[in-house]
């Protein structure tokens, strides 16, 4: 597993994103507050929530699916 932790300033607050990616799969686990949200990265090069709560800052997801497209541009190639 391959981790990424970035803070960003989302209305006024810093906070902070840890990013995994698991191993040989599309799939990525963000932590988030403590809270475990799961991402998958489809065929159609698309990112959706697979499992978890909802994202607590709705602000916060081109960041996420930033980070997944620029830190892990092989994701779509692994299957």
């Amino acid at each position: 597993m391959r981790t990424l932790a970035c803070t960003f300033l989302i209305n006024g607050v810093n906070t902070k994103v840890a990013l995994r990616k698991r191993g040989r799969e599309k799939r990525f686990q963000i932590v988030v507050r403590g809270q475990v949200l799961e991402y998958t990265y489809t065929n159609e090069s698309e990112i959706q929530q697979v499992d978890g709560p909802e994202l607590p800052e709705s602000a916060l997801l081109p960041h996420i699916e930033w980070m997944i497209r620029h830190y892990f541009t092989d994701a779509k190639k692994e299957q």
